[in-house]
């Protein structure tokens, strides 16, 4: 009963539990897009998803799938103080080190290449991420308990 009052009023409970989720959901995220960033590409058996979409629209994706990807990254990591200049570029330099491992890998996959385009459009959506966290963080600072 006692913890049903923490999460319905929300207490520590459900800042626990949210964050759990939240790294959860994370993880999945970069599985997710791991996995269908290295599938074969084409009209084979295992991959072949991305011959339905054109060349542009699968290269304008790169942008929002890595600023949800610093989203979730800089909400896993959050303080009451937002996540500060220094935590926002740890985890941009994070998210485009990632990205650059999976165009890497691409190379490896059949039917399969990297680009310097798609590293280029995953570094905007690890800048337009990083923009809209920024905007979210609080513009009041608490103050220090004394």
């Amino acid at each position: 009963m006692l913890l049903i009052r923490q999460l319905y009023w929300g207490g520590h409970a459900l800042k626990v539990l949210s964050k759990r989720l939240l790294v959860l959901l994370t993880c999945f995220y970069g599985l997710l897009l791991t996995v269908v960033t290295l599938l074969p590409s084409g009209q084979s058996r295992l991959g072949g998803w991305d011959s339905h979409l054109s060349p542009t629209l699968q290269n304008a994706l790169h942008v929002p799938i890595y600023a949800v990807l610093v989203v979730l990254a800089s909400l896993c990591l959050r303080t009451p103080r937002g996540p500060g200049l220094l935590g926002m570029a740890g985890i941009a330099i994070v998210c485009f080190a990632f990205g650059t491992l999976l165009e890497s890998a691409q190379t490896l996959v059949p039917g399969r290449m990297g680009s310097s385009t798609d590293l280029l459009l995953n570094a905007v959506g690890v800048l337009a991420g990083g923009a809209v966290i920024i905007r979210m963080a609080p513009r009041n600072r608490p103050k220090e308990e004394q």
